[in-house]
């Protein structure tokens, strides 16, 4: 274990290190405020293929901006994500804690990130904010209220006969209850697919696992499906709530 600990340790910084190669020459740039390497390459179980996700903080930018360069392009023999967002983009995303998918993504990229350069202290004041995070209940209690609104839509579809559209609706309401699972339990929001899955996968015994994929799952149901859907995922939402709550008043939520 000691030794497994050693080599991710040992190619967290041959990562790092590549990763300031293929900034090279980043802060000659009056625009950029900071570079901060993130994803897998910074914490966790880095991939010995993996590619380097580094977040530049722009002073001036149009929207958030992605660029892939690959080795033959590229400082360094890894292929690299370049993504740039403004500063004052970036504080009111932070600011805007769990409320929507894009300030999840972010804050959970920068709490775990590297700075690889900065001026003054905007990438560690930046990266402080969002390990300072905690989730409300008053998130919480949106998310709640923005399934409730779901499951009328999914009833409306149903009743309506448009059971793609009832299918649609019952996986975003899964994907709903996944956040406010993550955000009960782990205090955390979601990045991305794969770390939701696995986040839940922590907190799941294996019949709820299997529950959890099959409701993922759902597609070309019917009517009878569609009802047996919501109600499985009603009653999944529910038992997890009620074992892992922060409040026991949480799951009666208003």
């Amino acid at each position: 274990m000691i030794e497994s600990n050693q080599a991710q340790e040992n190619l967290r910084e041959q990562f790092l290190q590549e990763a300031k190669g293929s900034i090279s020459g980043v802060e000659e740039d009056s625009n950029i405020l900071a570079a901060i390497l993130t994803g897998s390459a910074a914490w966790g179980k880095p991939n010995p293929a993996g590619d380097l996700d580094i977040l530049l903080i722009a002073h001036e930018q149009r929207g958030v901006v992605y660029r892939y360069l690959v080795p033959k392009f590229c400082p360094v023999p890894r292929r690299t994500e370049l993504g740039y967002i403004p500063y004052r983009t970036a504080v009111e995303k932070i600011k805007e804690g769990h409320r929507n998918q894009l300030s999840c993504s972010l804050i959970e990229q920068l709490k775990h990130g590297r700075v690889l350069f900065q001026r003054g202290s905007q990438g560690d004041d930046l990266i402080d904010s969002c390990r300072r995070i905690q989730p409300s209940r008053l998130i919480i209690g949106e998310l709640l209220n923005n399934i409730r609104g779901v499951l009328r839509e999914i009833k409306w579809n149903i009743d309506q006969g448009h059971t793609k559209g009832a299918t649609l609706a019952i996986r975003r309401m899964v994907q709903l209850s996944v956040r406010v699972l993550l955000l009960a339990r782990e205090r955390t929001g979601i990045a991305k697919e794969k770390h939701e899955y696995r986040a839940v996968r922590r907190c799941l015994n294996e019949m709820e696992t299997a529950e959890y994929e099959r409701l993922l799952g759902i597609k070309g149901i019917g009517e009878k499906e569609a009802r047996r859907t919501v109600g499985s995922t009603i009653d999944f939402m529910k038992r997890f709530l009620q074992r892992w709550s922060i409040s026991p008043d949480l799951v009666n939520y208003e």
